[in-house]
């Protein structure tokens, strides 16, 4: 089950106070976007008892055209990867 932006600003906006959903989705929109912009620009950002996000480079790699089977040269490319902590447990809340 996929979450969207909008389901964390209500998640988070049902825990707090004083922000209407649409200030909490601007909070948390720019929250996502200063996260995604640090790793972007090649830093680490950790998220204290759940990970980090991190960019990886991927080196080239011979691939091939499935329809025609003409051989050719993948490109190198830049991702971002989450690394969950390791032995993450998560507890149940009784609500």
């Amino acid at each position: 089950m996929n979450k969207t932006r909008r389901d964390l600003a209500k998640y988070v906006r049902l825990r707090t106070e004083g922000y209407t959903t649409n200030e909490m989705q601007a909070i948390t929109d720019d929250l996502l976007e200063d996260i995604l912009t640090l790793a972007m620009e090649g830093r680490v950002v950790s998220i204290k008892n759940l990970g980090q996000l991190r960019q990886v480079t991927k080196t080239p790699r011979p691939g091939r055209n499935p329809k025609t089977k003409v051989e050719c040269i993948i490109p190198a490319r830049k991702r971002l990867v989450f690394s969950f902590v390791p032995k993450l447990t998560f507890k149940e809340r009784d609500s």
